[in-house]
This record gives structure tokens, C-alpha cells and sequence, in this order.
């Protein structure tokens, strides 16, 4: 199975390669992730995501489910998560550290930019192209 992920706007604010020219500030912004995967059978699977950020809370917005998930960084790295069922208006609002889908999350680099520095680390960069904030990343995870 292979994954290809598409990144627009700056990856990370502290990303050494992505391109300073964009002078939007990295804290506040809102980003569309298209996400295709395909199977080994080649059969692909589109998905897409916003990525909201304001300050230290982080939100991924799933338009085709109706679902937002928010974390906020608190004291000590822990992260409060959030989710929001956004067609019925109601949300279910956790404390730091509990567990979350059966697992407890900490990781900010993946929430703060949707893929974590240790899995793209892990990844293959295909292209890179446009420029600015209007900067797209191509990878691939094999």
C-alpha cells in the first residue's frame, strides 16, 4: 500500500525546507489537505481535510463525515481533545491525557501539521512546487 499526500501552505512554521517567502503567520492559518491513498490493488480513496489553526489549539475538519476534531497544547505538552459532530451541533470534550479512539495522543507535530515529523521523516519527497504560501509538497510513504 502506498500513500501520497499533498501539503499546501507552509508544512511547519520551524520547517527548514519549506519556503520563507510566505510571510503569513504559521499560528493563525487555514490549510486543504487532498489525501489519496491506493491500495495494493490500486484502488484510490480521496480525502479531504482543513486544517485550522489559531494559536496553540489545532482543529482537522472532515467535510465528507461531518466531523471536526480540535486539541488545544496545555501545561506540560498535554493536549486536550475536542470532537465536534458538526451536523448535529454538538461535541464531546475530553481531558488532557485521557484516551482518545483507545489511545492517548501527545503528539503535536501531528496534530499541528497533520503529518508528524517522525513519519515524514519516513517519507520519500516527490516534487515541490508553486511558491510562497501557495507552496505545494508532494510525498510518497511506501
Amino acid at each position: 500500500m502506498f500513500t501520497t499526500l499533498l501539503f499546501a501552505l507552509l508544512v511547519s512554521s520551524n520547517d527548514a525546507t519549506a519556503d520563507l517567502s510566505c510571510d503569513k503567520n504559521a499560528e493563525q492559518l487555514s490549510a486543504s489537505y487532498t489525501i489519496n491513498v491506493a491500495d495494493a490493488g490500486q484502488k484510490e480513496h480521496t480525502t479531504q481535510l482543513v486544517l485550522w489553526r489559531n494559536q496553540h489549539t489545532v482543529a482537522h475538519q472532515y467535510q465528507q463525515t461531518g466531523i471536526t476534531e480540535a486539541w488545544t497544547q496545555v501545561k506540560n505538552q498535554w493536549l486536550k481533545p475536542v470532537r465536534y459532530f458538526d451536523n448535529h451541533q454538538r461535541a464531546i470534550e475530553y481531558q488532557p491525557g485521557e484516551r482518545m479512539h483507545g489511545r492517548v495522543d501527545n503528539d503535536w507535530s501531528y496534530r499541528y501539521q497533520l503529518i508528524s515529523d517522525a513519519l515524514r521523516s519516513k517519507m520519500t519527497a516527490l516534487a515541490v512546487s508553486g511558491n510562497g504560501c501557495d507552496t505545494t509538497y508532494t510525498y510518497r510513504l511506501n
